[in-house]
């Protein structure tokens, strides 16, 4: 594990099957050309990325971050309802992520703020806003290049991921990230 978003600017993840974000950028990073540089050319290679929670807005300000992420955080947008419980609704049941998940409780933030896709993006999980009862992407998938993309909005803390379902999740689109034959399995 890496906590330095910087590193991407550097040769490192190219040893790596799978690129998890889980930051965002609030400054403009000392390597933002070469960061964007190595993810693009990591998915179009073949790599994967999981784009987890806030790290949507990673690269907002970056047309191409929309065609890696799927959906970038749109600051201009109602963020999340209020932290709490709701229900994550498994839309494509037959997908390797979720094949065997069942609906699932959560209590976390549902994110409404995830601009409208640049790009297809296949969702795989939604939820329904309390506050204005729309349904808004929980998870869903893409693909560029060579590389598959995951996308989450769900994981705000450790009572979002003390969630066996999320947790299952997670496990599996990293493995359906890095092209394993075999998902985890809870």
């Amino acid at each position: 594990m890496v906590e330095d978003a910087e590193v991407l600017g550097s040769d490192l993840p190219f040893d790596y099957d799978v690129i998890l974000l889980h930051f965002k950028n609030y400054r403009v990073p000392q390597r933002d050309a070469a960061m964007k540089a190595n993810l693009e050319k990591f998915v179009d290679d073949g790599g994967g990325v999981f784009v987890y929670h806030f790290s949507c807005g990673a690269f907002e300000d970056w047309p191409n971050f929309d065609k890696i992420s799927g959906r970038v955080w749109e600051p201009k947008k109602r963020a999340h309802d209020p932290y709490g419980p709701f229900t994550v609704q498994i839309i494509d049941k037959a997908h390797p992520i979720m094949q065997g998940l069942a609906d699932f409780e959560i209590y976390d933030e549902l994110y409404t703020c995830l601009r409208d896709s640049v790009v297809p993006v296949h969702v795989l999980a939604e939820a329904v806003s309390k506050v204005d009862s729309k349904k808004y992407p929980m998870a869903f998938v893409l693909e560029k290049g060579k590389g598959r993309i995951f996308h989450t909005a769900l994981g705000h803390d450790d009572k979002s991921l003390s969630s066996a379902d999320f947790q299952t999740m997670i496990k599996r689109a990293l493995s359906w990230c890095a092209k394993r034959d075999n998902p985890l399995s809870p």
